[in-house]
């Protein structure tokens, strides 16, 4: 009986070990990825970003956007109008979420006698799309 009790330790103490050893790896991950995740306090908000006052335009023609791609630097305003005669929706990547940059969404739609405008406050390559009509795409590229 003494060594039936005393395997049962042992394989009991093997399961314990193998659990601290599963947690303390859990536990080593989730630091890692805290720590080497993205400084998010750094990124630029609207509220950094100084307008620079520098206004550039972009219509939504029959042909799509146009112009297609633009360069901008950061802080610029982009406005956005149509000469379709309908209602359009510019918004940030990915159709339909704008997940790539959410900000960069006017929620709405807008009509065709109104525009809307945007100051680019993160720089990087965005592409975008019309909401109603995404086969028309454009790239707005903004540098600091």
């Amino acid at each position: 009986m003494g060594h039936w009790y005393t395997a049962n330790n042992i394989c009991g103490m093997r399961a314990s070990v193998t659990i601290l050893s599963v947690l303390l790896l859990i536990l080593a991950a989730a630091t890692a990825v805290f720590l080497l995740r993205p400084d998010t306090a750094a990124a630029p908000t609207a509220s950094a970003v100084a307008p620079t006052g520098v206004v550039h335009e972009v219509t939504l023609g029959e042909d799509g956007f146009s112009p297609r791609e633009l360069t901008v630097a950061l802080g610029d305003e982009v406005v956005f109008r149509t000469t379709r005669n309908e209602p359009f929706w510019p918004a940030s990547n990915v159709h339909p979420t704008h997940t790539l940059y959410p900000a960069f969404d006017p929620q709405e739609p807008v009509a065709p006698e109104d525009s809307w405008s945007f100051v680019f406050d993160k720089p990087g390559e965005w592409r975008y799309h019309d909401h109603i009509l995404p086969y028309y795409t454009g790239t707005i590229t903004v540098i600091e």
